[in-house]
C-alpha cells in the first residue's frame, strides 16, 4: 500500500508518504502556528525503529520549510535530503533569523555525499516497488523561489500522482522547454492519475499544458484550509474517478484541512478526510 497523507496546515504544506516496505518519505515542511504534522506523527504514529528515509524540500520558502525544527527534533535527520542546489544561498537561507532557516542551512550544507545505490530510496528496489522522479529547473532559468520547485512524480502499479510544489505557468512551460517529458518514468503507462495542484490552486499556477501533459484522473487542492482563492479551472479539468454514482474530479482540503489517499499494487484507490479530532 502507497499511504498518502496531505496536511493544509494554513497557507502552508506537508506531505507524507509511506511506501508499501513502510519507508517514510516527506514532500515539503509546512506547519501553521497551532499544529506541527511532525510533532502529531511522533506522538501518535512513530515507532522506535522509524526514521524519515526520504525529504524531499520542493522550494525553501517558509510555508514548505516552517515544519523543519520539529521535524528534526522529533523525527531525527533524514538519511537522505532532496533538495534543489542551485538555489542561491540567499534564498535558501534567507537571513537565518528563524530556527528553521537554521536548520536549512545545517540540512543544506552536511547533506553532501553522493547517495550509494544501495541506499537510495527513490530505487523501487528499496522501497517496495514505487517509482519515483523528480525534476526542477535550475534556478537561472527559474528565477524566482516558486518555479524553482522540485516537481516529484510517483508510480505505484498502475497510479501515479504528481506533486508539482509551487511551480507556477510560466514556470512549467520552461520546465517542458528544457524537459520534454518530466518525470516522465514515474507517469508513463499509468492508469490512473492524481494531481496535486501546483501553488495550492491559484490561478497563477494554472497550467493547460500541465493537465494536458499529465491527463490527470484527480485532482487534490490543497487550498488554504478554506483561505485563499482557488481557480476553479482545478475542480473541473480531470477525466473524473467514480465514488460509487457520483463522478469526483477533485478534492478539496477545505472541509478538514487534510486528505488520506491509500493506493494499493493493483490499482484500488481509497480516500479518507479526517475530523480534527482524528489527525491520522
Amino acid at each position: 500500500m502507497l499511504d498518502i497523507r496531505i496536511w493544509d496546515v494554513g497557507a502552508a504544506l506537508s506531505i507524507r508518504i509511506k511506501t508499501p516496505n513502510g519507508q517514510n518519505h516527506f514532500i515539503d515542511a509546512g506547519r501553521s502556528s497551532s499544529f506541527s504534522p511532525a510533532e502529531h506523527i511522533y506522538q501518535s504514529d512513530w515507532g522506535p525503529s522509524d526514521c524519515v528515509d526520504y525529504l524531499v524540500i520542493s522550494h525553501p520558502d517558509s510555508d514548505h520549510i516552517g515544519d523543519l525544527p520539529n521535524l528534526v527534533h522529533y523525527l531525527k535527520r533524514p538519511l537522505v535530503l532532496r533538495r534543489n542546489k542551485s538555489v542561491p544561498d540567499e534564498h535558501k537561507w534567507g537571513s537565518l533569523s528563524s530556527d528553521y532557516q537554521k536548520v536549512f542551512k545545517d540540512l543544506d550544507t552536511t547533506y553532501s555525499r553522493t547517495i550509494d545505490p544501495v541506499d537510495d530510496p527513490t530505487l523501487p528496489e528499496n522501497n517496495g516497488g514505487v517509482t519515483i522522479e523528480g525534476r526542477p529547473l535550475d534556478w537561472n532559468e527559474a528565477g524566482r523561489s516558486d518555479d524553482s520547485s522540485i516537481v516529484m512524480a510517483y508510480r505505484y502499479g498502475p497510479t501515479s500522482v504528481m506533486f508539482p510544489g509551487d511551480i507556477e505557468a510560466d514556470g512549467w512551460a520552461r520546465l517542458r522547454q528544457k524537459h520534454e517529458r518530466p518525470c516522465a518514468g514515474a507517469i508513463d503507462g499509468s492508469e490512473t492519475r492524481i494531481l496535486v495542484a501546483p501553488h495550492h490552486g491559484r490561478s497563477s499556477a494554472y497550467s493547460e499544458d500541465m493537465i494536458e501533459y499529465f491527463n490527470p484522473d484527480l485532482i487534490v487542492v490543497s487550498d488554504g484550509h478554506g483561505r485563499g482563492e482557488t481557480d476553479r479551472r482545478f475542480q473541473t479539468k480531470a477525466r473524473g474517478l467514480y465514488r460509487g454514482d457520483e463522478l469526483l474530479k477533485f478534492v478539496s482540503t477545505k472541509r478538514g484541512g487534510r486528505k488520506r489517499i491509500m493506493i494499493d499494487a493493483v490499482g484500488s484507490l481509497r480516500m479518507d478526510e479526517w475530523k480534527p479530532s482524528n489527525w491520522l
